[in-house]
């Protein structure tokens, strides 16, 4: 799973949520079937290994199965993307925005404004495969 279909699947909110309970130094997360759990690489024996927090024990312990990590970055962009263009009047005002800001030559709002209305479109296109 990736970050836009964790928010498709899940939501803002819960994106949100894991957000907010990574712990300082984790870079990933990784949604599997015991609700998911942070996680990071580190050093091993010469060697970069994935590592895996256990919240209970707030401890890092070494992971050697792969997993399908998305990047918590990635996550966060994703929120404020869709949060921005909700906030800005949806799909259809943003994109208008994107034409005015495009043809008065402000390439630095265009283009932020770009980024964030690809990642709404991701999130509602794996929203609406779901339910086909």
């Amino acid at each position: 799973m990736n970050a836009h279909k964790f928010v498709a699947v899940h939501g803002i909110e819960k994106a949100k949520e894991v957000l907010e309970g990574a712990p300082p130094s984790a870079t990933h997360f990784n949604q599997n079937s015991l609700g998911g759990h942070y996680a990071k690489e580190v050093l091993f024996k010469m060697d970069f290994r994935w590592a895996w927090y256990n919240k209970i024990c707030q401890a890092w312990y070494y992971d050697f199965a792969e997993h399908n990590h998305f990047e918590l970055s990635e996550l966060k962009q994703v929120v404020e993307s869709v949060e921005i263009v909700q906030r800005s009047g949806g799909f259809e005002s943003v994109k208008a925005a994107i034409t005015n800001y495009r043809a008065s030559g402000d390439m630095v709002t265009f283009s932020s404004l770009e980024k964030r209305l690809a990642d709404y479109e991701i999130v509602e296109s794996y929203k609406e495969n779901q339910h086909v």
